[in-house]
């Protein structure tokens, strides 16, 4: 599985795919409402996708540990360990510079943190491999309503949430799950 919050990077990450006979599910969303149940993912990845998100790490990181079940596999600009260049355009671009502090607030192991061997000069990467202290059993990869975590119902080609009332819409077959484009619509299902 894999998301991002633009439908235009979705559909190229889509036409990837099929080039090259891969076929993971992808879906919009937003970082900050990952609409997947708690515990549903054995293992999350993230690759500069925290980056732009200045003053949201601990917010982040709380929303994709609630969904992991196992370990957690961030690679993301380092301030820490970066060089003085890399801190430059850290801050030049208003990039995260708390991960460190953020993570220290999860109730995880780390396993590994470095910098990675493989980066540019001007935004050195650092890699973080984290553990849950409390594995858990992985639960259903269905879609949650990102708004109330409700099992969503898939009808007419959309998405519904009977809780919150509201549609998320599937385009050029892929779900939108960005509450922001959720569509009130309490009668949806009586057809």
């Amino acid at each position: 599985m894999g998301f991002d919050i633009s439908l235009s990077r979705i559909q190229t990450a889509n036409k990837f795919c099929k080039k090259n006979n891969a076929a993971p599910q992808l879906f919009c969303a937003d970082m900050l409402n990952i609409p997947l149940s708690d515990n549903s993912i054995d293992i999350i990845f993230t690759s500069h996708a925290i980056e732009p998100n200045t003053n949201k790490e601990l917010e982040i990181l709380t929303e994709l540990y609630r969904v992991c079940s196992q370990y957690l596999i961030l690679i993301e600009p380092s301030y820490e360990l970066g060089n003085e260049k890399t801190r430059k355009n850290i801050e030049k671009h208003c990039y995260i510079k708390n991960l460190k502090q953020a993570i220290e607030q999860l109730n995880c192991e780390i396993l590994f943190h470095d910098l990675l061997p493989v980066s540019t000069y001007t935004n050195m990467s650092e890699m973080y491999i984290l553990k849950k202290n409390t594995v858990m059993t992985q639960n259903d990869t269905a879609f949650v309503c990102p708004q109330c975590k409700n099992k969503l119902v898939l009808h007419n080609n959309n998405y519904f949430c009977e809780h919150c009332l509201t549609v998320y819409p599937i385009l050029n077959n892929i779900p939108d799950l960005n509450i922001n484009h959720s569509i009130l619509f309490s009668q949806y299902l009586e057809d």
